[in-house]
């Protein structure tokens, strides 16, 4: 009887513990999100159950929290990432930066031979913005939460002439 009340109150103490601690995750996740510059939410995984945590404001009119279902859209950032994985792949020899688009992209992009991926890198590919067309603009306004996919915005960029010539300048 003495052991079964000793792990009871071991029990309720751990049971209080966790509780307490589960109560400062949200503001253990917030301090951590907000040093660290995190994109999504922080994802706690004990071994046997997995929380996953969000801080801050979705919307500031009218006021609603963020919900661990929420997306973002990144925008320019993603650049970099593609940069840094594109550079990560030619360390390893698996590409190299002077292959052309047709290479790894075969018909995709029109005058993709004469189109180098250190120029794709580089802004120096002569390749139309998607972002500057007008009606792409119209659509994306209309619905801002639309996906688009990579195959649709290559499209509105390559129903557009080349800026210029691969190489010769800069956008």
């Amino acid at each position: 009887p003495i052991h079964d009340r000793r792990r009871e109150a071991l029990l309720r103490q751990l049971e209080s513990d966790a509780e307490h601690l589960h109560g400062q995750l949200p503001a253990f996740a917030a301090h951590h999100a907000r040093r660290e510059r995190l994109l999504g939410p922080p994802v706690v995984d004990d071994g046997h159950h997995v929380t996953a945590l969000t801080s801050g404001l979705a919307r500031l009119q009218p006021r609603r929290a963020l919900r661990v279902s929420d997306s973002a859209r990144v925008g320019s950032i993603t650049k970099t990432f593609m940069s840094i994985v594109t550079l990560q792949l030619v360390a390893e020899g698996r590409l190299r930066l002077d292959d052309t688009v047709a290479r790894w992209l075969p018909g995709a992009v029109p005058g993709g031979a004469s189109i180098t991926i250190r120029e794709l890198l580089n802004h120096t590919s002569g390749l139309f913005n998607y972002t500057d067309d007008q009606q792409f603009i119209k659509e994306y306004l209309a619905d801002p939460t639309r996906a688009w996919t990579p195959r649709e915005l290559l499209a509105v960029a390559v129903k557009h002439p080349p800026l210029f010539p691969p190489g010769t300048s800069w956008s």
